[in-house]
């Protein structure tokens, strides 16, 4: 487990400053360009996380299958 949870440490890291960089992102578009740019910013960002979280369980599986 510790194994496992070494490896996952960078990759949770990661993944909230990936979570950072949107917060600030329509933080940005928000107030810059508007409602709808906001919406489709927002409407887009769903992806990125359901990807980052099957790229999680498929790297935790891997490790876990290769020990």
């Amino acid at each position: 487990m510790r194994i496992l949870f070494s490896f996952a440490l960078p990759l949770m890291v990661g993944n909230v400053f990936q979570q950072l960089y949107t917060m600030v992102d329509s933080m940005v578009v928000g107030k810059v360009l508007g409602l709808n740019a906001l919406a489709a910013v927002g409407n887009g960002e769903w992806l990125k996380l359901v990807l980052s979280m099957i790229q999680g369980f498929a790297q935790g599986f891997s490790i876990r299958l290769a020990s």
